[in-house]
Formats: structure tokens, sequence, C-alpha cells
């Protein structure tokens, strides 16, 4: 028997990014939006899907791998360097208002939740989802 209420990682993906506001890959075209929403989502909360921390680095390294994963070039992806080039050294990143103190990318707290624990974060992710639906 299958649990309908058991998200797959792409539902908790999109429903999550929803409930942050992401609007996927903003400023560039709309290709690979699942990675775009994946990177929204680590660099504003700082925490994957069950609470491990992630950071900056990471989740750009991720935002990557995705891109590369999806695309037929595969790592020779033009566009999976490009948009790591962007969100790695041009301070580009989708969702992000720096004056606010939001993401991972301004050194500063994420979101409001610098002093949150893993398990908070994880705790947290899930209540923003269900307030979404």
């Amino acid at each position: 028997m299958v649990n309908e209420n058991v998200m797959t990682y792409r539902e908790w993906v999109e429903d999550t990014a929803a409930s942050l506001g992401s609007d996927g890959c903003t400023g560039v075209g709309a290709m690979y939006r699942f990675c775009c929403l994946e990177h929204d989502i680590f660099w504003r909360t700082g925490v994957m899907r069950d609470g491990t921390p992630i950071t900056e680095a990471e989740a750009n390294a991720r935002f990557r791998s995705c891109i590369q994963r999806h695309s037929p070039f595969g790592w020779w992806s033009p566009l999976a360097w490009i948009r790591w080039l962007g969100v790695r050294f041009g301070g580009l990143h989708p969702s992000v208002n720096r004056d606010q103190g939001s993401g991972i990318g301004d050194r500063g707290s994420r979101r409001g939740y610098s002093n949150e624990r893993p398990e908070e974060a994880r705790r947290r992710i899930i209540a923003e989802v269900e307030r979404a639906r």
C-alpha cells in the first residue's frame, strides 16, 4: 500500500519554494526551473529537506550539478557554468533581498533564523509548506 501523504522530493521542492515566495529563475530563462527552486530553498533556509545545514558554496555547487544532470551536455553544460558563475561570483540570486538580510549569501541571518538549529529549520519548513496548502 502506498502512503499518499508522502511528498516526492520534487513535490517538496515545488511546495517549499512556493511557501518561501520563490519565483524560480529570476532574471533568466525558465530552463531548469526545478534547479532554481531547489537552490532558492537552500539559499533562503540554509538547510536541506532533512534539516542538514548547507553552506552557500554547497548550495551553489548543487545548483550547478542539478543543471548538469538535466542538460544534454552533462558536465560541459554552458548554462550550468554560467548560472553557477552568476550565483558564485556575481552575487546574483533569485528571490533574495539583501537589504532585509534574507538568504545565506549576505553572510548575515538566514531570513532571521541565524540561531536556528537544523531540527528547528526542518520543522519550520514543514510548517510553512502546510500553511501554503
